[in-house]
């Protein structure tokens, strides 16, 4: 994506204040970013960080059939 939108890892890090070693670490998937870096990269992007649920896991009727691992 931020090649789409024609910055350099360089250019891009100094967007989101980290060294592009940092930046680079995250696009191998090498790097565990806190909340607050995914933060700052959804917003670079337009997008919102969050949650979603999978639903409940565990039927509440008592069929366990469907149940998901938690």
């Amino acid at each position: 994506m931020r090649t789409a939108i024609g910055l350099t890892q360089a250019g891009f890090a100094r967007m989101l204040k980290m060294t592009v070693r940092q930046w680079a670490e995250i696009e191998r998937g090498e790097a565990n970013p806190t909340m607050e870096t995914l933060e700052r990269i959804g917003r670079a992007y337009g997008f919102q960080v969050g949650f979603v649920g999978r639903g409940p896991a565990v039927a509440t009727d008592g069929d366990q059939s469907d149940v998901r691992d938690a």
